[in-house]
Formats: C-alpha cells, sequence, structure tokens
C-alpha cells in the first residue's frame, strides 16, 4: 500500500516524520495516517512525495520495481533524438508493449518487415 511505500522510503533516507512532513509542508499528523494507511495522499501530495524522493509516481504505488527513472537531463544526453517524442506515440507504445510476447520468428519478421520499408523509403528518393 501507498503508505508502506512512503515509510519504507522515508526510513531509506533516515527521516522521521517530523522531517519529511516540513519537507512536503504537511503535518506530521497527517503523514502518520497516510503511513498507517488511514489516509490516502491526494494527486498532489503523490506527486511531490515522489519528487521528494525521485521516484515515479508507478513506483510509488507499486505498479513497478524500478525505482529510480532517468533525469530529463540524462535523458536528453543518451537517447537519439526524437526516439522520446517516438516512444509517446500511443500506436509505437502498443507495438513495443506486445513486442516482448511475440516469437523470436515473429519479431525477426517485424524488423525485416521495418527495414524492407526503409529501404522502399530510400529508393524512391
Amino acid at each position: 500500500m501507498i503508505g508502506d511505500m512512503i515509510a519504507k522510503l522515508r526510513k531509506e533516507k533516515n527521516l522521521t516524520q517530523h522531517e519529511l512532513a516540513k519537507a512536503l509542508n504537511l503535518s506530521r499528523s497527517t503523514l502518520s495516517l497516510y503511513e498507517i494507511n488511514k489516509n490516502t495522499p491526494d494527486i498532489g501530495t503523490l506527486i511531490k512525495i515522489a519528487d521528494f524522493f525521485e521516484v515515479s509516481l508507478d513506483y510509488l504505488t507499486e505498479r513497478t520495481s524500478i525505482k529510480y527513472l532517468p533525469k530529463k537531463e540524462w535523458l536528453n544526453n543518451h537517447i537519439p533524438k526524437g526516439a522520446i517524442e517516438v516512444l509517446n506515440d500511443p500506436k509505437i507504445s502498443d507495438v513495443f508493449n506486445e513486442f516482448s510476447s511475440l516469437s523470436e520468428k515473429d519479431k525477426e519478421a517485424i524488423v525485416t518487415y521495418f527495414y524492407g520499408l526503409k529501404y522502399k523509403k530510400e529508393k524512391k528518393k
């Protein structure tokens, strides 16, 4: 649950509830209620918590086990230009989500088809 994750992250940073509550501009009692899963933070507070610990909302809500996401500056320096825009395209995202479940033969067919389209486009130039 979210409260358990908040408590875990707080303890990993060796922070008291008072220290974390102050950093998040919350009362200690509010934070305590979150940590014991009596109350749930609103989305704005969840974002502040995720930003404070530098984790994704998916990690905070236990939708993924990937704790840290690369910083935007790192992405800009290490991801080929235009790749992020391409990956943000819903059609492409769907393909990538399905790709891992395909057989090696089907993956090879898709890659071959892609390069065939690329070759066909370059030949027209």
